[in-house]
């Protein structure tokens, strides 16, 4: 009995025995792959930190208007006779557009041009026979009275016949007709719409910190949503005598060419003013900056040896950066790297600060067109 037990005892020190020196010998080799063990590299694409010349921009948004547009209508009321021009014509100053009925007018114009030549007449008598003192100087001033009546009423009527005949008072473009032969128009009725479109008026507003950045004749490039592959070009022309205490923005108008009438007033434009070129500006993607309430930063990649075939060990250190003007894809950096050094643009999400990295850049990111 007792030679049984201490067999039983025996046997448990040896089962009990290599379970402990397993799971022992299990954590030492386990604590040996750990230390040794290292994740491997993330994939990443990269760019290098460009210095290039840059041309920054004050970007807006703003609407296109006639440098002459107006409402034509008639300063009296009358009976369309006829109509010289069909809608959306363009027409030269002085081109007769509508005739109003007048034939009264024109009776009255001959009745006042035949009373005005009795008083030239009468008048040229009376100063002959003054002359001769033949006649009493008040009867010579009261002829030279009555010519000027007549001369002036006459003048009245011309005035009020050439009224009835509207014409162009700039060269334009028409826009749609409101008016039929026949129809009785009151004084203020709109007749046609006349713009004027070339050059064009751009309206837009910039904040007010943007004013010392403002010159006249400043270069602007404009994109209407029309021709959306194609860029305008203008100049600043006027700026506002004052701010807005509402906005705190102030408005500024340019000037476009347009000969070939392409542009209409309303047009809605985004639109770029120019500002002098900066050389030697350090750029990177934007698609690098990893944006944060604690700061802006990106990882450059810096090489930490090489690895045991010889190939060069990459690892991504976290740079904080100080951010400038944005163009496009690309955006200043004035402080926290150099130009040539080689920066992380995709996969940053899997990274942290001394991880170690492989570059890939066999897809490039493409850049966003500027707007």
């Amino acid at each position: 009995m007792k030679k049984r037990l201490i067999i039983m005892i025996i046997a448990l020190l040896i089962v009990f025995g290599g379970i402990f020196g397993f799971l022992m010998m299990r954590g030492i080799m386990m604590k040996k792959y750990f230390a040794s063990f290292e994740q491997p590299p993330v994939v990443i694409s990269s760019a290098k930190v460009n210095a290039k010349t840059w041309q920054p921009t004050l970007d807006a948004v703003g609407d296109l208007s006639a440098v002459n547009g107006v409402a034509i209508s008639s300063e009296v009321s009358g009976i369309v006779k006829k109509i010289y021009f069909d809608s959306g014509q363009l027409v030269e100053k002085g081109d007769l557009l509508v005739e109003l009925r007048d034939e009264v007018d024109t009776a009255e114009l001959q009745h006042n041009e035949a009373t005005l030549k009795l008083a030239q007449q009468d008048y040229q008598r009376h100063l002959n026979l003054a002359k001769q003192n033949a006649v009493a100087l008040a009867a010579l001033d009261s002829t030279r009275a009555a010519l000027d009546q007549a001369q002036a009423t006459l003048t009245k009527t011309k005035a009020l016949l050439e009224q009835k005949h509207i014409r162009a008072p700039f060269s334009g473009k028409l826009g749609i007709r409101k008016i039929n032969v026949g129809q009785y128009i009151a004084p203020s009725a709109e007749i046609v719409s006349l713009q004027s479109l070339n050059p064009l008026y751009i309206n837009f507003s910039l904040p007010e910190d943007k004013f010392k950045h403002l010159y006249l004749g400043q270069p602007i490039d404009l994109k209407i949503p029309a021709y959306q592959n194609e860029k305008f070009t203008g100049k600043v022309t006027a700026i506002n005598s004052n701010v807005s205490t509402a906005t705190h923005n102030i408005l500024i108008q340019g000037t476009v060419e347009n000969a070939n009438n392409r542009l209409y007033p309303g047009m809605f434009a985004t639109l770029h003013v120019i500002l002098p070129e900066q050389k030697d500006v350090l750029t990177i993607p934007q698609t690098a900056v990893n944006y944060s309430l604690y700061g802006n930063s990106v990882y450059v990649i810096n090489q930490d040896g090489n690895d045991a075939k010889g190939k060069p060990i990459l690892k991504a250190h976290r740079v904080y950066v100080t951010l400038g003007e944005t163009e496009g894809n690309d955006v200043i950096v004035s402080e926290g790297l150099k130009a040539g050094q080689e920066i992380i643009t995709s996969g940053q999400l899997k990274l942290e600060d001394n991880s170690r990295v492989e570059v890939n850049n066999s897809i490039q990111l493409k850049n966003r067109e500027k707007k």
